[in-house]
C-alpha cells in the first residue's frame, strides 16, 4: 500500500502515550466517584429537621410570705376651695379701678376693686322710688274705700289693689340691686389670677372682669396608682390618718374624698384632701409631700411573688405534671422585681411551684421545662 493511504497503522509511540493515559483516568474517575459517596449528603437528608424539643425552659419559686405594708407616698398639689370667674351684671363705662385689682394681690372681702358709671341706674332708681311711693298711696286709698263700704273682708286682693304694689316692691328692689352691682367688690378673701378690663372700657352685662380664687380655705388634691389605692381599702376614709412633715413641722388633713373611678389617661384615682390646721398658708399650685396610713382590724395574709408571676390579675403556677395553672389573686403592691399579693386559698391549698422566669406565653395547661 503507498504510505499516504489512510488504511496505514498509528506508530507505535503515538499508541504508548494514548494508552499510559487511560491507566491514569481510571483511578481518578473513581476517586472523584468515592468521594461524593461518602463527603455528599443527599438535599432531602440536609433538609430534614431535627427532632428537637420546643417545650419552653423556666424557672420555679416558692411563696414567701410578708408583711403587707399599709402606707402609701405621694404628692399634693394645692388647689383653692373656690374660684370665680367675676363677670359684669350691669351696662356702663368703667370710671374707676382700684390699684389692687391687679394679678396676684390679695384682698380682703369686701374690697372695692372697680366702679362703673351708675348715673342711669340711679335715675331707674329714683323712678322705682317714685312708683312704689304712688302704688302704697293708691294701695291705701283702696282700703279706705272698701272699708267705708263695709266690703274689706270680702273684697279681692285685686280690688286692694295688692299685687300693683307687689310689682312696684319688686322694681324697686331690682333698681337698687342694679346700683349697688355698678360697684364691684371682693366677694370672699381672696387673691387675684387675672384682671381682663381697662379703665374706660365700655362693658356689657356678663362681660369678664378677671379671675380670682378664695385664700380662706385650700384644699389638697393627690393622684394615687390602683395599687395603692388597693392599700388603702378596707379602711374608711374618715379613718385613714394622713399628714405632710414639711418646714419642720407636721400638718394633718382629712380626706374629704377620693375618686371611685380611675383615670383612663394616668391610671391614678384622685384624692381631695381638706387642712385639719386652719390659716395653713400654702401657695396655690405647689406641690407637697403627703403620707397616708391606713389602719384594718382585718388581718390579711400576704406574700411576695417574682412580678414573672403576676398576669392579669392572676398568679402563675406550675403544679407537678409540669403544667401552667392560673390562679386568681390581689395585687396590694408591685415593685420593681417583686409584687405583694393576696391569694384567697387555705394554707394547704397553695400552690407549691411560682413561674420565676420569663414566659412568652402564658396559657392555661400548658407544659412546661423546669430547670434549677
Amino acid at each position: 500500500m503507498p504510505e499516504n493511504s489512510p488504511m496505514t497503522e498509528t506508530p507505535k509511540p503515538v499508541r504508548k502515550i494514548f494508552g499510559h493515559f487511560d491507566l491514569f483516568l481510571i483511578p481518578v474517575v473513581l476517586l472523584i466517584f468515592i468521594f461524593k459517596m461518602v463527603f455528599t449528603k443527599p438535599k432531602d437528608e440536609k433538609r430534614r429537621p431535627a427532632n428537637v424539643d420546643n417545650t419552653p425552659v423556666v424557672k420555679v419559686t416558692s411563696l414567701a410570705e410578708t408583711k403587707l405594708s399599709r402606707q402609701v407616698q405621694t404628692l399634693g398639689v394645692v388647689r383653692p376651695l373656690n374660684q370665680t370667674i367675676l363677670t359684669s351684671e350691669v351696662t356702663g363705662e368703667v370710671i374707676e379701678l382700684s390699684p389692687d385689682f391687679q394679678t396676684g394681690k390679695r384682698l380682703k372681702k369686701g374690697a372695692f376693686l372697680l366702679q362703673i358709671e351708675s348715673s342711669d341706674y340711679e335715675a331707674a332708681l329714683a323712678t322705682a322710688e317714685l312708683n312704689y311711693a304712688k302704688e302704697k298711696a293708691l294701695q291705701e286709698q283702696a282700703v279706705l274705700e272698701l272699708e267705708i263700704v263695709g266690703s274689706l273682708e270680702t273684697a279681692s286682693d285685686l280690688a286692694k289693689r295688692i299685687p300693683y304694689l307687689k310689682e312696684a316692691e319688686i322694681a324697686l328692689k331690682q333698681a337698687q340691686r342694679n346700683l349697688e352691682k355698678c360697684r364691684v367688690v371682693a366677694p370672699y378673701d381672696c387673691e387675684i389670677m387675672d384682671r381682663e378690663v381697662s379703665f374706660g372700657e365700655k362693658i356689657n352685662a356678663f362681660s369678664r372682669l378677671g379671675e380670682l380664687f378664695s385664700t380662706e380655705e385650700i384644699e389638697i388634691v393627690c393622684e394615687i396608682s390602683e395599687e395603692e389605692k388597693a392599700k388603702l381599702s378596707g379602711t374608711p376614709l374618715a379613718s385613714l390618718q394622713v399628714k405632710s412633715l414639711q418646714d419642720g413641722g407636721e400638718h394633718s388633713f382629712v380626706v374629704k374624698e377620693m375618686a371611685s373611678i380611675l383615670n383612663a389617661e394616668t391610671r391614678t384615682v384622685s384624692l381631695v384632701l381638706k387642712p385639719k390646721t386652719e390659716g395653713l398658708d400654702w401657695l396655690v399650685g405647689s406641690y407637697h409631700p403627703i403620707q397616708i396610713n391606713a389602719t384594718s382590724t382585718q388581718k390579711i395574709k400576704t406574700y411576695a411573688v417574682p412580678n414573672q408571676a403576676v398576669f392579669e390579675s392572676q398568679l402563675v403556677c406550675v403544679n407537678r405534671e409540669n403544667e401552667i395553672n392560673l390562679y386568681p389573686i390581689k395585687v396590694w403592691e408591685r415593685g420593681d422585681v417583686n409584687s405583694t399579693i393576696s391569694i384567697d386559698l387555705k394554707e394547704d391549698a397553695l400552690p407549691e411551684r411560682i413561674l420565676a422566669s420569663k414566659l412568652a406565653l402564658i396559657v392555661e395547661g400548658s407544659l412546661v421545662r423546669i430547670v434549677e
